[in-house]
């Protein structure tokens, strides 16, 4: 017979059960570590025999023709497709429409979060840390897990959303000005400012001087208890990403570190902020990404008038080539050819993208997850 766990073949036989001692105990010890060694492969998490299989598959947003379901990526349904729209599962719930309204189904699709929410500026959100933020009414909260309203939706800005929470903090706007709330929905960063961003690596941009889309003046950043600590001296300003933030002194932009030191010199006509050690930069009507020493590795090509390239995600880049858009790698190879009328980040092995104008999800090898 053998070993059920390493095939190790062991001898037996009822002739020799009388053996002597010094032959049984070397085997016998030879046994024991064969048998320790087995179990200690198969508690480090080493597949063992032929029969260990995946428990869980992914569940990936499917439409076919104008109706959405899920499913795994065999692309075998299993959540029937009769939602308007859904979104990818986050936190073991997925958002998904219905008549106009969304709520969010569990991975059995029980719809376990009632669709009563609007989805204004297609703005339909994932639960991160237990919490997601919801439209009610013009108004935006946010609910738990459970569907619970554990902040009221008081807040509003336009398409001007309030933030996720990021470092525990959430950017809101009372009055039309910003300031910030914790999880238990307590003002602790005061509304002073004319915009905000997101906390990131302990920094948030502020904007003390809004003078309209795609112009600001005074920006700045400022720290979790609402001390500034780069002064407003900038017309724009991004998060901060891998130590480095963009800033645009005199219509032009360089990145900063989170002293305040320019170590990055501010030479580009635009910029993204940094992702996975690379940004998009715009040069002469064109963009590339530099790496964080301020060298272009990918040189700038491509087009995009509203400065939406980049930035990359799970080592992917969306671009536009001839008003289409596809994905390049970090080498700046095209890996999913530019046939999209739009495409979002991948997030999870996912990206949304428009066709023909209607939407789906492809993975990072460019399969798409529809029928029409």
């Amino acid at each position: 017979m053998s070993c059920p766990y390493c095939e190790v073949k062991i001898t037996s036989s009822k002739k020799r059960r009388h053996s002597n001692l010094k032959t049984f105990l070397p085997i016998f010890i030879v046994l024991v570590l064969l048998l320790t060694s087995c179990n200690i492969l198969t508690n480090n998490g080493t597949q063992v025999g032929t029969n260990t299989q995946s428990e869980v598959q992914a569940l990936i947003p499917y439409r076919k023709g104008d109706k959405w379901g899920f499913c795994g990526r065999n692309k075998k349904m299993t959540i029937l497709p009769v939602y308007d729209d859904a979104r990818p599962f986050s936190e073991g719930l997925a958002a998904v429409e219905l008549n106009k309204k969304w709520g969010y189904i569990d991975k059995k699709g029980n719809m376990v979060i009632k669709p009563v929410y609007d989805g204004g500026c297609n703005m339909v959100e994932p639960f991160i840390d237990g919490l997601a933020r919801v439209e009610l009414n013009g108004k935006w909260g946010y609910i738990d897990t459970k569907g619970n309203m554990v902040i009221q939706p008081i807040y509003s800005d336009a398409c001007n959303i309030v933030g996720p929470f990021s470092e525990g903090l959430a950017r809101v706007a009372l009055n039309r000005k910003w300031g910030f709330i914790d999880t238990k929905g307590n003002m602790v960063i005061q509304p002073a400012y004319d915009f905000a961003g997101d906390f990131s690596e302990g920094l948030a941009t502020v904007n003390l001087n809004e003078k309209g889309q795609g112009f600001k003046q005074d920006c700045g950043f400022i720290d979790t208890k609402g001390n500034m600590v780069i002064p407003p001296v900038y017309d724009d300003a991004g998060p901060f990403s891998e130590g480095l933030a963009l800033v645009s002194p005199n219509n032009k932009y360089g990145y900063i570190d989170t002293k305040g030191n320019m170590v990055i010199k501010p030479v580009y006509d635009a910029a993204g902020s940094f992702s996975e050690d690379l940004a998009a930069v715009l040069i002469n009507g064109k963009w590339g990404f530099i790496d964080t020493k301020g060298n272009v590795v990918i040189q700038p090509v491509y087009y995009d008038v509203y400065g939406r390239v980049g930035p990359f995600s799970e080592g992917l880049a969306r671009v536009e080539l001839n008003r289409k858009w596809g994905f390049i790698n970090t080498k700046g190879n095209m890996v999913i050819q530019a046939v999209y009328d739009w495409t979002y980040s991948f997030s999870d092995g996912l990206a949304r993208v428009k066709l023909n104008g209607k939407w789906g999800y492809i993975d990072t090898n460019g399969i798409q997850y529809w029928e029409n």
